[in-house]
C-alpha cells in the first residue's frame, strides 16, 4: 500500500479492515485461486483503476508510518498517565 502498488489479497483476519474492496484495494475470498486470477487479470487489464486504488491505499498507509503510529501511542499514555508527559 505504502509503495503506490495495487493491493489484491484474501478477505481474511485484519486485511479487510484495511482495505476497502474497489477504494484502496481488491479482496477475494480466502483460498479461491480462479478469484485471485481473475483479480488479477482485471488490475494488469485496467490500469486506471490500478493507479486510483493504489493512489488510494498509500493514503490509507500514511497513517500507518512508525512516525506517526509513535505519536499516536505517547498521545495514549500521556491520556493515561499525564504525569510522565508533564
Amino acid at each position: 500500500m505504502g509503495t503506490f502498488t495495487p493491493v489484491i489479497a484474501s478477505a481474511v483476519g485484519g486485511i479487510p479492515g484495511l482495505i476497502s474492496e474497489g477504494t484502496t484495494g481488491f479482496l477475494v475470498p480466502p483460498g479461491d485461486a480462479p478469484a485471485l486470477a481473475d483479480r488479477i487479470t482485471q488490475v494488469m487489464h485496467s490500469p486506471d483503476l490500478a493507479a486510483k486504488a493504489a493512489i488510494d491505499a498509500h493514503k490509507v498507509a500514511a497513517a500507518y508510518t512508525f512516525s506517526r503510529q509513535g505519536q499516536v501511542l505517547f498521545e495514549a499514555l500521556c491520556s493515561s498517565f499525564p504525569s510522565v508527559c508533564s
